[in-house]
């Protein structure tokens, strides 16, 4: 994967600065997702969720190494970024996750 794709992996690790327990992380609540297409353009949040499927694929990556300063061993990241992969599935369902009127 190329480094601005693996940037993309940068905007969900932020919420793992405060998450202490990442067996306790459900995944994105509703509300969460729902605040996307808010924040970031539906390119974005594609390029999010494909940046995602390849750490799902991929769980022998450093990702430790994409944030040092997580407080979390590669492992964990890993679960933790599948779990935000599978919460984001739900929204990329629809033909556009920009698209509120969906």
């Amino acid at each position: 994967m190329k480094d601005d794709q693996l940037n993309y992996l940068r905007i969900p690790l932020y919420k793992l600065n405060f998450i202490k327990n990442v067996d306790e992380f459900e995944g994105l609540k509703d509300w969460e997702l729902s605040l996307l297409p808010n924040e970031y353009e539906p390119e974005e949040i594609t390029s999010i969720f494909s940046a995602l499927e390849w750490a799902k694929e991929n769980p022998d990556f450093d990702f430790l190494s994409l944030s040092p300063e997580l407080k979390h061993s590669s492992d964990e990241i890993y679960v933790y970024l599948c779990k935000v992969h599978a919460s984001m599935a739900s929204i990329m369902q629809t033909p556009n996750p920009g698209d509120q009127s969906a």
